[in-house]
C-alpha cells in the first residue's frame, strides 16, 4: 500500500512538472509570434514612409513653417489692391451731359485731370480738376461713358449708360446736393470772364462805372456774393433802386435763359 501511494505521488509530480513546462513553452511561442508581427508592421511602415518621402532628407518637413499650421498664412494668396474706388454720376437736362466723378462716400474727387470716353471714340477731360465734366451740344439719344484709368484709383470695370434728353423735363434730380456749390467753391470773376470768350471780345469801350445824368437809367447792386445782413434802408438812401441775385455761375449766357 505504501509503495502504491509513493508511485501515485511521483506520477502527480511528474504530471505537474510536465504541465508547467508545457505552459511555459506555449507562452514563449506566443510571445515570439507577437514580436515577429510587430517587427513586420514596423518594417512595412518604414517601407511605406520611404516610398512616400520626397527628396533625400527625411527631416525636410521641419523647414516648412506651415507643416504643423497649414492655415498660418490663409490670406497670402489674396491679391492686394490699393487705391480709391471711383464711380460716375451722370445727369442730362437738354442735349447735354454732366458727369461727376465721386468716391465711395459719394463725394466729388478733385485735383485730378480725369478723362472720360464717350461712345468709345470721343474723349473729354476734366481740365479744371473739379471732379465735374460738362459736355454740351450733344444729340439726344443713348450714350456709353467710360472712365479712363487714373493712377492711384480704381475705375469702374463696366461702362455707364445714359439717355441724353431732347428737351427739358421738370423732374426731381437725385443727389441734388452734389450740384450745389458754395461761394468758396466758385471763382465768380474767373467763371464770368471765361464765358463766351468775353475777354477776347472786349475792346476797352465797355461801360464798367456808374452812369449819371441819364433819366432812363437806374442804379442797382449785385448782392450775389454777399452772405451777411443788408441794411436796405441805408442802401436805398445811397441811391440804389434795385438789387440782383444771380441764380448761378458758369458764364453769362445759357440756353435756359434765352
Amino acid at each position: 500500500m505504501g509503495s502504491n501511494v509513493k508511485r501515485i505521488i511521483i506520477l502527480l509530480i511528474l504530471f505537474m512538472v510536465t504541465a508547467v513546462g508545457g505552459i511555459v513553452l506555449y507562452d514563449n511561442i506566443q510571445s515570439s509570434q507577437e514580436v515577429e508581427e510587430a517587427a513586420g508592421i514596423e518594417e512595412s511602415a518604414s517601407e511605406n514612409a520611404e516610398s512616400m518621402q520626397i527628396g533625400d532628407d527625411p527631416r525636410a518637413f521641419l523647414g516648412d513653417e506651415t507643416f504643423f499650421e497649414p492655415d498660418k498664412k490663409p490670406y497670402s494668396s489674396i491679391e492686394k489692391m490699393d487705391g480709391k474706388n471711383l464711380s460716375l454720376l451722370m445727369t442730362s437736362v437738354q442735349k447735354d451731359l454732366r458727369i461727376q466723378i465721386v468716391d465711395n462716400a459719394g463725394k466729388l474727387v478733385t485735383g485730378e485731370e480725369f478723362c472720360v470716353v464717350l461712345n468709345g471714340n470721343k474723349e473729354y477731360k476734366d481740365e479744371d480738376k473739379d471732379g465735374i465734366i460738362y459736355i454740351e451740344y450733344l444729340r439726344s439719344g443713348e450714350y456709353e461713358v467710360a472712365l479712363k484709368e487714373a493712377s492711384g484709383y480704381r475705375v469702374p470695370e463696366t461702362n455707364a449708360h445714359i439717355t441724353v434728353k431732347q428737351s427739358v423735363e421738370y423732374v426731381v434730380i437725385d443727389d441734388i446736393d452734389l450740384l450745389i456749390l458754395t461761394e468758396d467753391e466758385v471763382d465768380a470773376e474767373l467763371e464770368d470772364l471765361e464765358a463766351n470768350d468775353a475777354v477776347d471780345d472786349a475792346d476797352k469801350s465797355e461801360i464798367t462805372g456808374m452812369q449819371e445824368g441819364n433819366a432812363t437809367s437806374k442804379t442797382g447792386i449785385d448782392v450775389s456774393k454777399w452772405n451777411k445782413e443788408i441794411d436796405w434802408d441805408k442802401v436805398k438812401k445811397a441811391g440804389v433802386e434795385f438789387a440782383i441775385i444771380r441764380v448761378g455761375y458758369r458764364g453769362g449766357h445759357h440756353w435756359g435763359f434765352d
